[in-house]
């Protein structure tokens, strides 16, 4: 696996995490 290709999908998987707890959070604030 190349460092470049690593990195990308690390970058996906922090966004994708933050995006997921953003709604998370989201939908407990509203309840």
């Amino acid at each position: 696996m190349d460092w470049p290709t690593a990195a990308v999908l690390i970058a996906l998987l922090i966004a994708i995490t933050a995006i997921v707890t953003t709604m998370i959070a989201a939908r407990n604030g509203k309840s």
